[in-house]
């Protein structure tokens, strides 16, 4: 499976997603490329901008509400995109590879092809933020791969090759986190 965009200019506040998947558990999401203007994320960086506020992206959102069934996210590449956004609050989103919250999320394996690929491992600018800022507290967050779901693991996957700079008259700090574990339940192996 594939997403292939070109560029396109988004409303202010637009949450972008290549996948995105709420509710139910079993879910097998496995060998997608997201990004990028021809197929298996490749050819020239998809861009997405916006000039009028806050703009993010996630490649790939799962969010179960049962460990009933085991799901899987494995073999995923995101890569090939360019994000221009104009944060206007304080900790603002604007780039997220893979994002789980739920219960019951294995994030990559332990075997050949099973990783996830955020970005490149061998080359610059897979991935490029650019925000712009005016205010100096409008700061911006950028993961690779966010995990907020109970149980599961974390296992084998990359995130590199990704650009961040901030051209606003007032330049905001951005906060950037390859892979970030955040629950109280964690996964049982990262």
């Amino acid at each position: 499976n594939g997403s292939i965009s070109s560029a396109i200019t988004y409303a202010a506040s637009s949450t972008l997603h290549g996948m995105r998947i709420l509710g139910g558990s079993g879910y097998t999401v496995t060998n997608n490329y997201i990004g990028g203007s021809a197929p298996l994320a490749t050819g020239s960086n998809a861009t997405y901008a916006t000039s009028a506020g806050n703009l993010a992206y996630q490649g790939i959102l799962l969010n179960t509400s049962s460990d009933t069934l085991v799901s899987n996210i494995k073999g995923n590449t995101i890569a090939k995109i360019n994000i221009t956004s104009f944060p206007v609050a304080a900790s603002s989103t604007a780039f997220i590879g893979i994002e789980t919250d739920g219960l019951g999320i294995n994030i990559g394996g332990k075997a050949a092809g099973e990783g996830n690929l955020v970005g490149s491992n061998n080359a610059n600018s897979s991935i490029i933020v650019t925000t712009s800022t005016g205010t100096s507290t409008f700061t911006s967050l950028i993961w690779g791969i966010y995990c907020y779901s109970s149980g599961g693991s974390v296992i084998g996957n990359q995130v590199g090759g990704i650009d961040i700079s901030n051209i606003g008259s007032a330049p905001a700090p951005s906060t950037f986190l390859g892979i970030y574990v955040n629950n109280a339940v964690a996964p049982s192996k990262v």
